[in-house]
């Protein structure tokens, strides 16, 4: 689930690393 959300947020945000959104 995590790494579904993370995707769709790298996505948009376009960041190197997913964990720094949350």
């Amino acid at each position: 689930m995590i790494q579904a959300c993370a995707h769709v947020e790298v996505q948009q945000r376009s960041t190197p690393t997913p964990s720094q959104i949350y």
